[in-house]
């Protein structure tokens, strides 16, 4: 017999497990791979901290200009909650609306705080003129949250209380404003677009100049102080505002259209229309510098140039007053009396229009909450009296009713237009003149 026995007792060794050997190049990787995850994390920290504090002083200096460029660096690419709210602050009091909230929404969940977020978005939404009852309720008690900067809410509502024209709120927040902060400009700058709005040029000017006093390189209250002083026919001293803004930003469209404004006030036509040429070219579609071109051309003699632009202007806006008032004088220093007739039965027909939205703003500050009349009012000037301000007026009634009908047709129909508007050719300056301009800008 086999034996099998020795088969069946016979014990398998395992294997000796062989200890697990460390060298030290092994060793030395894995610090430097922790130390490199603590180095990265700290990098990160530091970065935070320091954009944090630049963020913070400038907004508390009112250094508007870089406090958006820094959020335009580092506001989405840092994770650091306070500094997505330093720059959704930043964008905010800037009025570049769209970027905060755009920059809110991708930073909901890094913040986590759902309380913080409504709050923000409670100050961009009144900012915008959509003053909700609900919105309104928080104020009080966003001025007592010491986590928020104060100025940026009474700014805020500021703000919403004159686009919904409740004149006496913003002013009740303004005085506040400056009282608790006498060395800010900020609340006379928005005193003094709400006496603009309201037509008070005069006050304006005061709280406009006292703002300069407080802040002299803020263009943006040079600009409105001069847009001021040609409506209260000072076109000289309007001038003198608007030079300092173009010496320092060749491109500010705003400050140049003032600017030849205040020149054809003062009778140098051929400065004014180059100008008025510059204006165009920085934007084509601004149809004030077009007509003021064409009203320039008529009354230096050129005929043909002026009635050739007024034709294609009018093909546009048929019932503006200014182009239909031009079109007739043309027609009768061309010898077309019945053309000239027609024109001045359609002129006064604009004229009354006119005179109806001007009864209609003062309907509007006894009612502001009437959005129809406002759209109307838009309506009306973009027809008959002024392309920016009628886009103006529409814009503020679909910011407190998005989808109001009347004002989403309107708007539509005037960006069509202006489409039209950028395709028609820039006249030609009058090169023996536009030395003038450059020197005087």
């Amino acid at each position: 017999m086999t034996d099998t026995s020795r088969g069946r007792n016979t014990l398998v060794k395992p294997q000796a497990i062989r200890p697990l050997r460390f060298t030290w190049q092994k060793l030395l990787m894995l610090l430097a791979c922790l130390a490199g995850l603590v180095a990265i994390t700290a990098g990160n920290r530091i970065k935070c901290l320091y954009v944090r504090h630049s963020l913070s002083t400038l907004l508390n200096e009112i250094r508007l200009q870089e406090a958006v460029a820094a959020a335009d660096r580092h506001g989405a690419s840092l994770d650091c909650p306070q500094v997505r709210l330093l720059s959704i602050r930043a964008y905010r009091q800037s009025g570049e609306l769209q970027s905060a909230e755009q920059l809110l929404a991708a930073s909901e969940s890094l913040i986590a705080a759902p309380g913080r977020v409504r709050l923000e978005r409670t100050l961009i939404q009144v900012r915008t003129g959509r003053l909700t009852s609900n919105n309104e309720a928080q104020l009080p008690r966003m001025l007592r949250d010491s986590d928020l900067d104060l100025r940026d809410v009474c700014e805020a509502f500021a703000v919403g209380f004159r686009l919904n024209r409740r004149f006496a709120q913003a002013a009740l927040l303004l005085d506040a404003w400056k009282t608790d902060w006498p060395r800010d400009y900020r609340p006379y700058y928005h005193e003094g677009l709400m006496r603009q709005t309201l037509a008070d040029w005069n006050a304006a000017i005061i709280s406009y100049r006292k703002a300069i006093d407080l802040s002299p390189l803020t263009d943006e209250c040079r600009v409105r102080l001069g847009e001021c002083l040609n409506q209260t026919e000072r076109g000289k001293e309007a001038c003198e505002q608007f030079q300092i803004v173009t010496s320092r930003d060749l491109k500010n469209i705003e400050a140049w259209r003032g600017f030849a404004e205040g020149l054809q006030q003062q009778g140098q036509n051929a400065s004014a229309r180059n100008a008025h040429v510059n204006v165009l070219e920085l934007d084509p579609g601004t149809y004030s510098a077009r007509l003021a071109i064409a009203e320039i051309d008529f009354d230096d003699g050129d005929v043909v140039a002026a009635e050739e632009n007024i034709t294609k202007l009018a093909t546009l806006w048929p019932d503006d007053t200014r182009t239909l008032y031009l079109q007739s004088r043309i027609a009768v220093s061309s010898g077309r009396h019945e053309e000239s007739k027609k024109l001045q039965e359609a002129w006064e027909t604009a004229d009354l229009a006119v005179q109806q939205m001007e009864q209609e703003i003062q309907l509007l500050a006894k009612s502001p909450d009437n959005i129809d009349l406002q759209v109307s009012i838009g309506i009306a000037m973009l027809n008959h009296y002024s392309r920016e301000m009628g886009r103006q007026y529409v814009a503020a009634a679909l910011q407190v009713v998005p989808n109001h009908p009347r004002a989403t047709a309107a708007l539509a129909d005037f960006e069509t237009k202006r489409k039209q508007l950028k395709a028609i050719p820039i006249p030609e300056s009058k090169t023996d003149q536009s030395s003038d301009v450059q020197q005087q800008g």
